[in-house]
């Protein structure tokens, strides 16, 4: 593999098919809440880098209650949207 250039501007990344169909879902559910499909996959990563900056600074056990929340808030949507 080629060394990167330390003045580079741009990486080109590949992502296993499973990842990108769950940064794909993270994205549309990014765009449901901020009402605009004007947010790129760019978007959704530092989206991610910043969610789990702030999950890791809060401490470990807060990050895993707050996980948990979610799961239950997502399960209980798929529910409601069957």
């Amino acid at each position: 593999m080629r060394r990167p250039r330390p003045d580079a501007t741009r990486r080109v990344i590949m992502l296993k098919i499973g990842t990108y169909r769950k940064l794909r879902e993270y994205l549309d559910e990014l765009r449901s809440e901020a009402g605009t499909r004007g947010l790129t996959f760019d978007d959704a990563v530092g989206a991610l880098l910043a969610e789990h900056e702030t999950l890791y600074a809060v401490g470990r056990e807060e990050m895993e209650d707050c996980l948990r929340e979610r799961l239950v808030e997502r399960e209980t949507e798929q529910k409601q949207n069957k």
